[in-house]
This record gives structure tokens, sequence and C-alpha cells, in this order.
């Protein structure tokens, strides 16, 4: 999946207001899950080294993820955005919810997975400040039942 842009060139034309932000809503609202990176304005790595390693995270991810009884119990369900971002040398800088799922014990939960999920930042990053952002997705269908 391309990675989408966060910021933008200025255009050659004066455009009217709403023009551009219409489209990037709508393609944020189209992709809620897909990629989303920024990088420090000096940095510039390759779009597909961050969505590889984005897939790396939340591959592994996946192995700590863990459904609060308490939210299977009340039928909570909803979707953490957590924002990791990692500083020049390759360590994360910060893990933190950009987006919460409505339920604080989901949010925690939430960070304690993605916290646990160690990928080494890869070569083609390194010396560059970069933030992504991953759901983590809790929905009953996906629980563990018993």
């Amino acid at each position: 999946m391309p990675l989408a842009p966060l910021e933008s060139a200025a255009p050659a034309e004066p455009a009217p207001p709403a023009a551009p932000t219409a489209p990037a809503a709508a393609t944020a609202e189209a992709q809620p899950s897909g990629p989303v990176a920024s990088v420090a304005p000096s940095a510039d790595p390759d779009p597909g080294s961050l969505a590889r390693f984005r897939l790396e995270i939340i591959s592994i991810a996946g192995r700590f993820k863990r459904y609060p009884r308490v939210a299977i119990d009340n039928n909570w369900e909803g979707t953490a955005e957590v924002r990791l971002t990692f500083a020049a040398d390759g360590r994360r800088s910060s893990i933190v919810i950009v987006k919460s799922s409505g339920h604080e014990v989901l949010d925690k939960q939430a960070l304690d997975t993605i916290s646990k999920a160690f990928v080494p930042v890869p070569p083609a990053l390194r010396g560059k400040e970069f933030s992504l952002e991953i759901p983590v997705i809790y929905n009953l269908k996906d629980a563990p039942s018993g």
C-alpha cells in the first residue's frame, strides 16, 4: 500500500480553500487503517521501507494482543490508533494513543501490545526521525471464547 504524504508541496497556482482539503479528508476516511507515516522534514526515507517496517511491527504485535476480559464482558469494541515515534538513533522516542477506541482499558491494552512488538529499525530508515501510526482493532467476533 502506498503511504499517504502528510506534508504536501504548495500548489503552483492558488486553488480554492475547500478543494485541497476535501480529497485528503475523503482519502483518510476511505482508508482508516492504511499506513500512516510522518518523517522529519530533513529526512527522506524510502516509503517502501516504512511500509514494510510498519507491517512487520503489526505482525509481531499480533503475538501480544490480548482482549481484556472486562471489555469482553461489557461488549466493548473499538480501534485505538497508536503512534510510534522513532529517533534518528533508531530508538522509540514515544508511543501514544492518537485516537481512542472509546474505552480506556482497550487503549491501555493497545499501548501494551505495540510496546511489546520490538522490531529493529531497518538500515534504510536509520539516521532519520519518523513516526508510524498503527491501528489496534478490538472486535468481539475476534475475541477468545470461554
